[in-house]
């Protein structure tokens, strides 16, 4: 079993999940994005629009409706839960997988 902390935005309905599912489903398929894992933390790299990491995917959809969680679609795992310590997020708890 692997531990992972699960966030809800606190302004999360069931038609803005159906939107950031729905945002993060068509993009399945496309490459991972490893030059924007290390963009995200070095900036100026640049990253391929066509490709995505995790935590990116994750922010982008969230973008896509209407829930910004980051002010560009860079943003780490780390970041995530950041913004769940902050309070931006609301935290589930953990989760056992």
């Amino acid at each position: 079993y692997s531990l992972i902390l699960g966030f809800r935005h606190p302004r999360m309905t069931p038609a803005l999940a159906d939107k950031v599912i729905r945002y993060a489903a068509e993009r399945e398929g496309l490459r991972y994005d490893m030059r924007g894992v290390v963009g995200a933390k070095l900036p100026g790299l640049g990253d391929d629009p066509n490709s995505w990491y995790c935590s990116e995917l994750v922010a982008a959809a969230f973008q896509a409706a209407g829930l910004p969680l980051a002010p560009t679609r860079h943003i780490s795992p780390d970041d995530l839960k950041q913004l769940g310590i902050k309070g931006v997020l609301k935290p589930l708890g953990p989760v056992n997988v």
